[in-house]
């Protein structure tokens, strides 16, 4: 009898409990998101009125600051995402 290229799946109770998890991650982590871009936002509004005020050279270089770490911290989650892929693909 000929092969054919229909391929039978199973999930075994692992791969189930990975699923899940993963699914709760991904919710929370668009929480987090969320909530990380109204606060990006809210720094580079403070960023910008740094500019207009002269008298108070301080706020504009804190949310300078504040807005390179929240830079560093989105890196850092891109290069998350591509290790949970790698994993994805060699589990």
């Amino acid at each position: 009898m000929p092969e054919t290229d229909a391929v039978k799946y199973t999930i075994t109770d692992g791969k189930a409990l990975y699923i899940a998890w993963e699914a709760e991650r991904r919710k929370d982590q668009n929480d987090i998101d969320t909530l990380l871009d109204g606060f990006r936002t809210a720094v580079e509004i403070l960023k910008d009125t740094g500019e207009m005020l002269h008298d108070v050279p301080h706020v504009k270089a804190v949310a300078e600051i504040v807005l390179q770490v929240l830079q560093i911290f989105d890196e850092n989650k891109e290069n998350k995402e591509k290790c949970y892929k790698i994993i994805a693909k060699t589990a």
